[in-house]
C-alpha cells in the first residue's frame, strides 16, 4: 500500500499495488488511508474485488514515514523505527505501540502536501 499526491484534488490517495484497487466514497471520490478509516462503511474498492484484502478494515493500521530518501541515503535496519510514525486512528490501538516507538494520536498534522526537496 502507498499513497499518492494528486495535486488536482489537493490530497493523499491510497493505492494498494498488490491488489491494484484503491478506494471511493460513495460519490466516487478517491479516499487516503485516514479517510478510508475514518468511513469504514462507506468507503468501497474499486475496481470491486472478492479478495479479503480489498476489505478497508485492513487499512486501519497506519505509519507515516519521516524519511523519504532511504534508497539514496541507506540507514541501518535496526534504525528504521526511528524514522516511523505510528497513527493511532482508535484509542483501543495505542496497545500495539512498542516501548521505543513513535507514534501520534494526531496524524492529520503528517497529511499536508510534500514538500519540495
Amino acid at each position: 500500500m502507498a499513497e499518492a499526491w494528486l495535486s488536482s484534488l489537493v490530497k493523499w490517495v491510497l493505492i494498494d499495488t498488490t491488489n491494484n484497487i484503491h478506494f471511493e466514497d460513495g460519490k466516487g471520490r478517491p479516499l487516503s488511508a485516514i479517510e478510508i478509516f475514518r468511513n469504514l462503511s462507506h468507503a468501497r474498492a474499486v475496481p470491486p474485488s472478492a479478495e479479503d484484502t480489498a476489505n478497508p478494515e485492513h487499512y486501519r493500521f497506519l505509519a507515516f514515514w519521516l524519511r523519504n530518501d532511504l534508497f539514496r541515503t541507506p540507514i541501518n535496519i535496526y534504525d528504521l523505527n526511528r524514522y516511523r510514525v505510528i497513527a493511532i486512528l482508535d484509542p483501543a490501538d495505542a496497545a500495539r505501540v512498542a516501548p521505543g516507538d513513535l507514534a501520534t494520536f494526531y496524524p492529520d498534522e503528517l497529511y499536508g502536501p510534500p514538500s519540495a526537496q
